[in-house]
């Protein structure tokens, strides 16, 4: 969107952000945690992810140190405490910034308040994100992380919540991606988006769409399906600036910038990834700033360029030591 909405947003979170922060250093915890979630979503319509996920955390630190200190925790605390577990687990797993034995705690304290408290809507999201966050962890717990995507679209059906059944078939394709079940992720994603059509949301181009978009190109590219990749991102990415979405606009240059780089095509590789790199590290999408960093570099190298700037190793890094993310690209190591 517009410059001037952008730091209009930018302000009003800032504001709320320290009025969280001093909430937070009262006697209110229940109300400083709402404060410090509300300035966590402020943060991720902007979109600032690093913000976002900073506020988070802040947020289920609180949560969590309050529900140690209180003998008998009210069912509002347990309620918030369990909203900053999902919102933490959601942002970790989609931007690319996972603290992991930190996030996995919220994780599982979370889902046990979801079960406590009874709430289907919010134990469904929980479980897709933190399956998200398993399956890209180590390989020994694969098949955890499958379960509990699986288990978080059942709990999705049985809540009735469009929008957490959403939630709950973008990490089981997902899933069936990273376990190469391409054929069934494909009919998950075309059942996905055609119900994103009848709903109005394509026409509208709303972030449920874009996201939709975006996992349907990530089955793509992972099946090696570059012809059919191809168009299917450049329009994913001419829709992101339509309807001015950030996010899936610098992960749709990430992954037209390395499809170029796999056809030898090292000049398109590099334009696209210097066009994603600065969007990226606006928003701080780690997982665009991985890819479109490693591409970048390694299309330099095969056109025989070896200089490389200490704030191109930073951005590299920077991707390189997040984990659970969905990265817009190869696990590439760039020497």
């Amino acid at each position: 969107f517009s410059a001037i909405g952008s730091v209009t947003l930018r302000n009003a979170r800032s504001r709320l952000a320290l009025t969280a922060h001093h909430l937070a250093r009262g006697d209110d915890r229940v109300g400083g945690i709402r404060a410090l979630l509300a300035a966590a979503q402020q943060a991720q319509t902007l979109p600032s992810y690093g913000d976002a996920m900073r506020l988070y955390r802040e947020a289920w630190r609180l949560a969590e140190g309050t529900l140690d200190e209180s003998r008998s925790p009210t069912p509002e605390l347990k309620r918030v405490a369990l909203e900053a577990a999902v919102g933490l687990c959601g942002a970790a797993a989609i931007y690319g910034d996972s603290e992991s034995d930190s996030d996995q705690r919220a994780a599982s304290r979370g889902i046990s308040l979801a079960e406590e408290l009874g709430d289907l809507e919010l134990h469904s999201n929980l479980l897709a994100a933190y399956g998200l966050l398993t399956l890209n962890g180590p390989l020994e717990r694969f098949d955890d992380g499958m379960a509990m995507v699986e288990r978080s679209v059942e709990i999705a059906r049985r809540a009735g919540s469009p929008t957490s059944l959403l939630r709950a078939a973008r990490g089981l394709i997902f899933a069936c991606v990273l376990d190469a079940r391409f054929a069934e992720a494909g009919r998950l994603a075309d059942e996905m988006l055609a119900a994103l059509e009848r709903s109005g949301d394509a026409r509208r181009g709303t972030d449920s769409y874009m996201g939709a978009r975006f996992f349907r190109a990530r089955l793509l590219v992972d099946s090696d399906d570059f012809a059919t990749a191809e168009p299917w991102i450049a329009e994913s990415f001419a829709l992101s600036e339509r309807f001015g979405n950030r996010t899936v606009k610098a992960a749709s240059a990430s992954m037209l910038a390395w499809i170029a780089f796999l056809r030898g095509e090292y000049d398109e590789a590099e334009r696209w990834a210097k066009l994603a790199l600065p969007i990226a590290e606006a928003i701080e999408s780690l997982a665009a700033l991985r890819s479109a960093s490693a591409t970048l570099l390694l299309a330099r190298a095969q056109r025989g360029e070896r200089g490389v700037t200490s704030a191109e190793i930073d951005r590299l890094e920077r991707g390189l030591l997040s984990s659970g993310d969905l990265g817009s690209g190869s696990e590439t190591i760039v020497e």
